[in-house]
């Protein structure tokens, strides 16, 4: 039965090429125009501040409107719900003048 040292050992040999590989990638393409392209890409400054205010007031806006939107629909369910009790109260009241003895 092989040793948790000697399975540690074959297991590190099956990895590491990979990791020594992605290592060497990774510094060949800093190194590449491609590489500095992507790393100036990722240092730049994310946005100027107009456009992230102008961002925030659309986000508000969009808010406001499902707010108001909300709203309207709570109505309308409340006017549905209000109408199916009138619906149903009706014929009850009709069938309870047919059954009570005169």
């Amino acid at each position: 039965m092989p040793s948790w040292q000697t399975l540690f050992d074959y297991q590190m040999i099956r990895v590491l090429p990979w990791i020594v590989g992605g290592v060497v990638c990774a510094v060949l393409l800093g190194w590449s125009p491609l590489g500095r392209g992507v790393f100036r890409w990722m240092k730049r400054p994310a946005t100027d501040d107009a456009a992230i205010r102008e961002l925030h007031n659309e986000l508000d806006a969009v808010r406001v409107e499902l707010s108001e939107l909300q709203e309207r629909l709570d109505y309308a369910e409340r006017m549905l719900a209000t109408e199916s009790r009138e619906r149903v109260q009706l014929p009850l009241q009709e069938i309870e003048k047919h059954l009570t003895p005169v």
